[in-house]
């Protein structure tokens, strides 16, 4: 039963490190900026989905250790 908590922890934090990703990633898309420039922005974005990612696991991590 732990492997499956476990396995469903790490699919949670990936769903959200990508949804974020994928959800900043399309608005700046819909900017239309030069391909030059938009790489910018979008490392900016896989920075702030890894930050979301570890907030989303350390917001489980709190309620787990509340149980």
């Amino acid at each position: 039963m732990q492997w499956l908590v476990a396995n469903l922890l790490l699919l949670f934090l990936i769903l959200v490190g990508a949804g974020s990703f994928w959800i900043m990633g399309a608005g700046i898309r819909l900017l239309g900026l030069d391909e030059e420039i938009e790489r910018y922005p979008l490392f900016l974005a896989a920075v702030a989905a890894i930050f979301a990612s570890y907030y989303a696991g350390k917001f489980l991590h709190w309620l787990a250790s509340r149980r």
